[in-house]
């Protein structure tokens, strides 16, 4: 998978969770969770790729 593709998948998944983030917001923190998910792991996954790309 080239590292465009990477890219545009996690910013997909971030712009999911902030949708479903901002959806359940009124609902409280249950709700909040759903889209919270998608929101920070994409960014968490990225942190890890580029550690370990710069460390090879």
């Amino acid at each position: 998978m080239s590292d465009a593709a990477v890219v545009s998948m996690l910013a997909c998944l971030f712009c999911a969770g902030r949708l479903l983030f901002r959806l359940g917001y009124a609902r409280g923190a249950a709700a909040r969770a759903l889209g919270f998910g998608p929101t920070f792991h994409p960014g968490l996954a990225a942190l890890v790729i580029a550690a370990v790309a710069s460390l090879s």
